[in-house]
């Protein structure tokens, strides 16, 4: 008797350690997923930023161009 509770607590734990390294396996994918996803992000955010910088400037010109007609229409 005391021994099938023995082999059967042996068991349960190998089934335990067994889901435990699956979990861990699982965390190490999501953390590796993650730093991808973070690296996008940072690639996006530089491109948004070039972005900007781009429409600031086309914004700049516009009114520039805008002053330059007014000017030669007074």
């Amino acid at each position: 008797m005391i021994e099938q509770r023995l082999d059967r607590i042996e068991n349960l734990l190998s089934q335990l350690i067994g889901m435990v390294a699956e979990v861990k396996k699982e965390q190490i994918e999501m953390k590796r997923e993650l730093a991808d996803m973070n690296e996008r992000l940072d690639r996006i955010d530089g491109r948004l930023d070039l972005h900007r910088n781009k429409i600031s400037k086309n914004t700049e010109d516009i009114e520039l161009l805008k002053e330059a007609y007014w000017k030669r229409q007074a």
